[in-house]
């Protein structure tokens, strides 16, 4: 697994370091158009990016007011490394301490296996959201 500084923070503190990330991921590799992208929920969200020694921003993830996990970026080269897990967990920490009882993510249906590694159970029907197929999943904290 390789190491990474997780910074913890608003979008003010946090945004110019996850906004490259997630053009990257989501504009870029998956389509998204921009304009779906970014939303009112980047500025009530606590954000969290995965950092490299060398200061460059290779992961990121938001937990919006609601209990939701989101917008959920690890660059490419950065993958199956253990950086997504990382990500999660430092995510999952930030809902208990807010005293979120759960959390829910609308998961790409290819990566369902990755979030039910972490304990995340799907539930609903598979549903496109900007013409990828999702699968709602949820996990209860501790």
């Amino acid at each position: 697994m390789a190491a990474v500084r997780l910074l913890r923070g608003t979008w003010s503190e946090l945004g110019h370091l996850a906004a490259p990330v997630r053009r990257r991921v989501f504009i870029e590799e998956q389509g998204i158009p921009v304009e779906l992208e970014w939303d009112e929920l980047d500025r009530a969200s606590r954000h969290i990016v995965g950092m490299t020694d060398y200061d460059t921003p290779i992961g990121t993830v938001r937990l919006t007011p609601n209990a939701h996990v989101g917008r959920m970026a690890v660059l490419p080269v950065w993958r199956r490394r253990g950086i997504g897990k990382q990500l999660l967990q430092a995510v999952l920490e930030e809902a208990a301490a807010a005293g979120m009882r759960s959390v829910a993510l609308s998961a790409q249906v290819p990566v369902i296996p990755f979030y039910e590694k972490l304990h995340f159970e799907p539930y609903g029907e598979i549903f496109q959201d900007v013409g990828i197929p999702h699968r709602m999943m949820r996990r209860a904290l501790q």
